[in-house]
């Protein structure tokens, strides 16, 4: 049986935003990979909107495939 662990999504939108500022990578590089624009990719990580769960993996590789550091699923986990 698995367990179902609840994450707030402006914790998570938090924990990318300063992933990115750490790595100098901007929302405007994320949003254009995402071909969103740089409001709704805002309101996603500030958690005005949900982000759904294929878009925080889409988000998770485009910032992998800038940075030497890797941000992993487990670095959203409770206590991470």
């Amino acid at each position: 049986m698995s367990e179902t662990v609840a994450v707030n999504t402006g914790d998570i939108g938090k924990k990318i935003k300063l992933f990115l500022v750490e790595n100098n990578i901007s929302q405007t590089t994320i949003a254009k990979q995402m071909k969103c624009s740089d409001s709704v990719l805002s309101d996603k990580l500030n958690g005005k909107v949900k982000l759904p769960t294929d878009e925080f993996f889409t988000i998770l590789s485009i910032v992998n495939s800038l940075s030497e550091k890797k941000l992993m699923p487990n670095d959203f986990l409770p206590n991470n």
